[in-house]
């Protein structure tokens, strides 16, 4: 992990084989967000079905877009949140537009508690729900 950075970066000179071992170690730092998320949809009494469409779609959005060029962790995947649900989910994924709006709403959930666990500030939150807002207006 690149401190200076607050997370890991992929370097030009890393071979196939360390970044995957990267991107290991980031899904097993990103195991405990992904739980963490899964009890407070359950506290809420969402229907299980409801539950994994949410957490799935976390994890698809920090083990698999954060890490697909560079590792980006968690508490800084907000930042890349505009791209992902204006550009990558509709011509990556060939997402629906309903489709890239649960992912919004999944994104805003998900930021959301991990703001109200402390895990990061409120003004990451705030970005993250305005570049979601964003995102939506493109559709």
């Amino acid at each position: 992990m690149d401190e200076e950075n607050n997370g890991f970066v992929r370097e030009k000179n890393c071979s196939e084989e360390e970044y995957e071992r990267l991107c290991e170690e980031n899904q097993q730092r990103n195991a405990p967000f992904l739980q963490l998320f899964r009890e407070d949809l359950v506290k809420a009494e969402l229907s299980s079905k409801t539950v994994k469409r949410y957490v799935d779609n976390a994890d698809f959005f920090l083990n698999t877009y954060l890490t697909y060029e560079e590792i980006v962790p968690m508490e800084r995947g907000f930042e890349k949140a505009l791209t992902f649900l204006s550009t990558w989910m509709e011509y990556k994924c060939l997402a629906s537009e309903a489709e890239i709006r649960k992912m919004g709403t999944t994104l805003k959930r998900f930021y959301k508690a991990m703001m109200e666990h402390g895990l990061i500030p409120e003004d990451n939150f705030e970005d993250l729900k305005a570049y979601v807002k964003m995102a939506m207006m493109s559709l």
